[in-house]
């Protein structure tokens, strides 16, 4: 499956996409939360936040302008501002 196929089961609220989203992502974007916030809960807060940010607002996905794993990534950077002290 391409991220292009996912983006279009994401934009269709397909959990079987979301599921393959997050299979394909989430290790990647929990070892750059974890760069950002090395404590191991408030980075797993932060890539669960992340994923259900991007279900509730993939229609602002922008493929002409960034991959998928950059879009969740900028994401995770934004919520992960809300948590430093």
């Amino acid at each position: 499956m391409t991220d292009d196929d996912l983006v279009k089961l994401m934009l269709s609220k397909n959990r079987a996409g979301a599921e393959a989203l997050y299979d394909r992502y989430a290790h990647v974007l929990f070892l750059a939360i974890i760069r950002i916030s090395p404590q191991k809960h408030i980075a797993e807060s932060i890539l669960q936040q992340t994923y259900a940010k991007a279900w509730h607002s993939f229609e602002n996905y922008a493929p002409e302008k960034q991959t998928v794993l950059a879009w969740m990534m900028s994401i995770a950077r934004n919520i992960a501002k809300g948590f430093e002290v």
